[in-house]
């Protein structure tokens, strides 16, 4: 049955929006600025967004799934929210946690990841049944989620520093797989 309208998913998955169509209806002038030097900088680095779901872009390399961006997101991992959030998944998560410190051996970048691990609540869904413990550069958290452990809202310039090295990071880290 027609509903004589389209939900934003289905409009979205008709026309798989860019990352930077979206970035233009963010309000705040920095937090656009921001990510469109974020948005630069993985084009930069052969990590272009694509389109995954309502305001939500996949960021992967060499087929691995990096990262998640959402804008302007009003559910799930972003919350109800206006600004720009990077998320990344657990696989990343498992690489580069279970043994690779060598890769992230500056003492500032490893506590802007620690400022950045979110656990509990769960940042993907209220009745989310992924938690568990897990050590994170040396320092051990319990019950975080496994979905999204990392995540960023409307990084600020410093923390979009140490964003970037986290990723060239894990970019060399899948090099050297």
């Amino acid at each position: 049955m027609d509903k004589g309208y389209k939900t934003l998913w289905e409009t979205q998955k008709e026309s798989k929006p860019k990352a930077v169509d979206a970035a233009k209806e963010l309000k705040n002038k920095t937090d656009y600025d921001n990510l469109m030097g974020f948005i630069q900088f993985l084009k930069d680095n052969k990590m272009s967004p694509r389109w995954q779901s309502t305001n939500k872009w996949s960021v992967s390399y060499r087929g691995k799934l990096l990262y998640h961006l959402g804008i302007n997101c009003r559910y799930g991992v972003c919350g109800n929210e206006e600004g720009w959030r990077v998320s990344n998944n657990f696989f990343i998560t498992g690489l580069l946690f279970a043994g690779s410190n060598e890769y992230i051996a500056d003492g500032k970048l490893k506590e802007f990841i620690w400022e950045n691990i979110k656990y509990p609540p769960c940042v993907c869904r209220p009745d989310c049944k992924g938690l568990q413990d897990v050590t994170v550069l040396g320092r051990h958290y319990d019950s975080i989620c496994k979905c999204w452990p990392f995540s960023i809202k409307n990084p600020s310039e410093e923390q979009f520093t140490y964003l970037k090295k986290w990723i060239l990071a894990i970019k060399d880290f899948i090099i050297n797989l």
